[in-house]
């Protein structure tokens, strides 16, 4: 997976860079090699903001969240992806189930 980070109106440390690649790897063996995810934190009175979106092949998916912390937010839009991975993971067969 490629993994682009965008600063916007912030300057991120080395381990909170470290972090966010850690988290995002984990979602490299539900896509593949050919997926690529973009980062973008911007801050805006005293927060960070956090966008994710992630393009592999078959779909889109995307979040954003907002914290004063980088860490925290990195903390809470993995477990945001994480539900939307789920989602689209069951979602074939949540359609089987209904029409039978």
């Amino acid at each position: 997976m490629k993994i682009n980070i965008v600063e916007r109106k912030v300057t991120l440390n080395d381990t909170t860079k470290e972090k966010l690649e850690s988290k995002l790897l984990k979602f490299d063996k539900l896509l593949g090699e050919s997926a690529e995810a973009t980062a973008t934190f911007n801050t805006q009175k005293d927060k960070i903001f956090l966008e994710i979106a992630i393009r592999s092949e078959d779909m889109i998916i995307r979040a954003e969240t907002s914290d004063p912390d980088a860490k925290i937010a990195i903390d809470k839009i993995i477990d945001i992806l994480e539900g939307q991975f789920r989602k689209y993971k069951t979602k074939p067969a949540r359609k089987i189930k209904t029409f039978t």
